[in-house]
């Protein structure tokens, strides 16, 4: 195991009963599994399709509430400005987790 993963594995309080990058991540496992676990399979299409979904849901109501705002006369830098400060809330709450973290020993840094 190399420095950083045996640094991060040490820093952490959890027992691992094996390595946990014994086995290293690539695509053609990903593709093994894929080709050969019909379940595995289902499950990472229907991940797939729900996520492109939820972002194709979450694209069409900002593009309507937005070209509902201009049709109504809100100009369109107050628009963009207010557009920018909404956002700012996941990079704050991004930040406060962060912090949260490192506040309970949790965080990978020294």
């Amino acid at each position: 195991m190399g420095g950083l993963a045996r640094a991060c594995c040490e820093s952490h309080p959890v027992e691992y009963k094996r390595d946990p990058l014994a086995v290293s991540f690539t695509i053609r496992r990903l593709l093994g599994v894929l080709r050969d676990n019909r379940d595995f399979r289902t499950l990472y299409a229907a991940n797939a399709v729900s996520q492109i979904g939820g972002f194709m849901l979450t694209l069409s109501a900002s593009t309507l509430s937005t070209g509902l705002l201009l049709d109504r006369g809100v100009p369109p830098r107050a628009l963009m400005a207010a557009c920018g400060l909404v956002a700012l809330v996941p990079l704050l709450y991004w930040t406060f987790a962060q912090r949260a973290f490192e506040m309970t020993g949790q965080g990978g840094g020294e």
